[in-house]
């Protein structure tokens, strides 16, 4: 009878173990005792009762904004496209009993057009758009003047004159400052703008002025548009931090003959102010 050797077991293929996995968790130090936790950024946050006081700072600073805008009228400028649509001759009606000037960046807005921004080269710190730039602000004569020409917006609204501020500079300033000489006021003062190329001023260069007044009960006709701007309000200050923040990156290779959303009409379909 064959005597059967017993079954030899076959022995099981060991599994590998799996690879130590590195942490950026740091263990306990032996040195130390205690553990480095991974560090997480506070950017953007606050805990406590300094987030009502950073919040009440924002909100702040948009009313400040808002108010600011509130009070600027648009600038008046004779933009390329006017002058394509042979729309570059235009009249308006001072406001202002005295000048007023500030010093100012012209700087693109990122939305086709151009904002003015205070230059804070004459307060003794540094302005971040002067580096920006390369250069400091320019003086530039500011007044309050009734455009005569009437419009459409975009929801078709007829609008027969608007207020619009007046940005003089360079080879202007003469100009005005003999008419200043002349009547010791600018309110009631009437000129006929005319932009022939790009290359002038944007309110034009060729200037003719109204050697009469315009009476104050003509004037006082158009209401609240009869009011000159409140230059205060209307060209605050940034600081440095809001001003190098905000234009942090600008694009200037913008030209500033910009369009606007406005459609302006011709004075022979409506009827104009009669001043």
């Amino acid at each position: 009878m064959a005597i059967r050797k017993p079954l030899r077991k076959i022995p099981r293929t060991p599994v590998p173990s799996s690879p130590t996995v590195k942490t950026s968790v740091r263990r306990i130090s032996s040195s130390t005792g205690k553990s480095s936790k991974p560090q997480i950024s506070t950017a953007g946050t606050a805990h406590g009762a300094d987030g009502f006081s950073l919040a009440k700072e924002q909100q702040i600073r948009q009313q400040e904004d808002y108010d600011r805008k509130k009070e600027k009228p648009f600038p008046f400028r004779i933009t390329q496209k006017d002058m394509k649509e042979k729309r570059n001759v235009v009249d308006m009606l001072y406001l202002d009993k005295e000048p007023f000037f500030v010093r100012l960046h012209t700087v693109p807005n990122g939305h086709g057009g151009f904002d003015d921004e205070v230059c804070l080269a004459d307060t003794g710190g540094i302005c971040p758009l002067c580096q920006q730039l390369g250069k400091e602000g320019t003086w530039t004569l500011v007044l309050t003047a009734l455009d005569k020409r009437p419009y459409r917006n975009r929801d078709g609204v007829l609008t027969k004159q608007s207020k619009k501020l007046v940005m003089v500079k360079s080879r202007n300033i003469d100009k005005f400052e003999r008419q200043y000489q002349k009547h010791h006021t600018f309110r009631g003062l009437v000129c006929t703008h005319r932009r022939h190329a790009p290359k002038e001023a944007s309110i034009g260069e060729d200037l003719e002025f109204k050697d009469k007044l315009v009476p104050e009960v003509v004037i006082a006709k158009s209401g609240d548009l009869s009011k000159v701007t409140d230059y205060a309000k209307a060209f605050t200050a940034l600081s440095q931090e809001a001003m190098a923040s905000k234009y942090a990156n600008i694009d200037t290779s913008h030209d500033s003959g910009f369009g606007s959303g406005r459609k302006t009409v011709s004075h022979d379909d409506e009827d104009a102010p009669s001043w």
